[in-house]
């Protein structure tokens, strides 16, 4: 992860080398990323990089917690802004996906990302577990509104579990083929409403 140097760096020269980053993992595959690159964009001493990053893998793992980290953001807003109706969270992370994989960066950077076995289970099993498994869950429990659903305490993870097992089917279906996001958020609604209506009191 990023030294704390380069969270003190003024926001306008992190975003640049932030933006330098992104389009180096859109146009390579990680085995080809080229530090030298990004420190050529980014406009900075080749010294000055290695004070924010110890090495590729460290960047890598920069980039994976950056887009975590936004999708999280996302969630906690959605559930604010909805009152805690999960349903609609859910409905909204679709739209979060959307955007993500409509910015043509985003999309060739993750096409590049997820061609690599290794980088696929480094997201899924590494540090994103803190936010993909029982952590987050517990987070999002207290701000959604079980007021409507009859559901136990016991069921309430695996109730979790199983939206977000249908939504990551989803984000594959936009990810894969953008342009069909009416089609395949249709469908998703469909599968969230049925739950939604077994659940509901």
């Amino acid at each position: 992860m990023p030294t704390s140097t380069f969270y003190n760096l003024p926001e306008i020269k992190r975003e640049k080398l932030i933006n330098a980053i992104r389009n180096e993992f859109s146009k390579n595959t990680f085995d080809k990323i080229s530090i030298n690159q990004i420190i050529k964009e980014a406009d900075i001493p080749r010294g000055s990089f290695y004070q924010y990053f110890n090495d590729k893998d460290d960047v890598l793992e920069y980039i994976l917690s950056y887009h975590r980290k936004n999708m999280i953001e996302n969630v906690f807003l959605s559930l604010e802004h909805n009152k805690g109706d999960i349903f609609k969270v859910f409905e909204d992370a679709c739209d979060f996906f959307r955007m993500l994989f409509s910015d043509e960066t985003n999309k060739k950077l993750w096409m590049n990302l997820f061609t690599d076995r290794n980088i696929i289970q480094k997201f899924i099993d590494g540090k994103c577990i803190e936010y993909a498994g029982d952590k987050i869950i517990n987070e999002f429990i207290p701000h959604i509104n079980f007021d409507e659903l009859n559901i136990t305490p016991d069921e309430v993870k695996p109730f979790l579990e199983i939206l977000i097992s249908i939504f990551k089917d989803t984000i594959m279906e936009i990810f894969w083929d953008v342009t069909k996001f009416a089609d395949v958020k249709a469908k998703y609604i469909k599968k969230i409403s049925l739950i939604k209506k077994i659940s509901n009191k």
